[in-house]
């Protein structure tokens, strides 16, 4: 959840500026929840009949994304795919050694 906050540069309030400009406001991509993204967040839920309080939760995220079935991932929790990916080679070759050598030893 992505609270008012002027001070606190934030990558999530990042992500969710561009979604904003994706959705054509006119919103500085600085990371800032200033006052300014506080009324244009308060406009979007309105018009995408959300709850108006001003607070990008999960319903905000999924309706400025597009997609019902998706969250925002900061940069962060990127690496989970990669670590994934990984894996999945690690188990083919490790796949592949054991039928090499099991069964057409």
């Amino acid at each position: 959840m992505i609270k008012k906050n002027p001070f606190k540069r934030n990558d999530a309030v990042k992500a969710f500026q561009h979604q904003l400009v994706k959705h054509g406001y006119t919103i500085a991509i600085d990371g800032i929840f200033s006052s300014e993204m506080d009324i244009i967040v308060r406009d979007f839920q309105a018009t995408y009949g959300l709850d108006v309080d001003g607070l990008v939760g999960a319903n905000t995220w999924r309706e400025g994304l597009g997609n019902k079935n998706t969250f925002v991932q900061p940069a962060s929790e990127f690496r989970g795919a990669w670590v994934a990916t990984v894996s999945h080679v690690i188990f083919f070759f490790i796949s592949f050694y054991f039928y090499v050598f099991f069964f057409l030893a």
